[in-house]
């Protein structure tokens, strides 16, 4: 019988390369992934022989067809395409590589994601203010307001460093 482990693994956007270097170690040990469901939170793995894979997790925004295309003529394969997010594998032997050379195009994935979190925000405006006068509700609901606020501004801000430090990498190259 096979041995298959399923793993639920709870990632965020702005530490995309956690989850990324994990599946990586993953694959070191013999685990080889499988499946990813639940929008990138659930993989299953098999065991097999170690070897070297890169995992790239991307955000569009939305479904690309083009992009997908590009993605899929230089060697990867996509492992999960959901809500504008993408997770690509390559096994490698020597180089590392990456779907992303230039910091710019790394900068440009972290704005589209600043924007679909401040969307997200701005959102829940309206709904917070709606509710304001409901008594019943009124405490739940501020603290889960205020928690699920501090999530998405503690994303834009993540975002937002990560952008200052890839912009200083950069200019520090030329």
């Amino acid at each position: 019988m096979e041995d298959i482990k399923k793993i639920t693994k709870i990632w965020a956007s702005w530490d995309s390369d956690k989850i990324e270097d994990w599946l990586e170690s993953m694959e070191a040990q013999g685990w080889q992934l499988v499946k990813i469901k639940y929008h990138g939170y659930r993989m299953h793995f098999k065991k097999g022989v170690p070897r070297k894979v890169r995992y790239c997790v991307d955000f569009q925004g939305k479904k690309d067809k083009a992009y997908e295309a590009l993605c899929l003529e230089t060697g990867w394969k996509c492992e999960l395409s959901a809500n504008g997010w993408y997770i690509w594998s390559m096994p490698y032997t020597t180089e590392r590589p990456a779907i992303y050379t230039d910091v710019d195009s790394l900068i440009d994935r972290n704005k589209r994601q600043i924007a679909t979190l401040s969307v997200a925000m701005t959102a829940q405006i309206p709904i917070f203010i709606i509710n304001l006068n409901n008594h019943i509700i009124h405490y739940t609901f501020m603290v889960l307001y205020a928690l699920l606020f501090g999530l998405l501004f503690y994303g834009i801000v993540q975002l937002n460093k990560t952008n200052r430090k890839l912009r200083d990498r950069s200019e520090s190259v030329k």
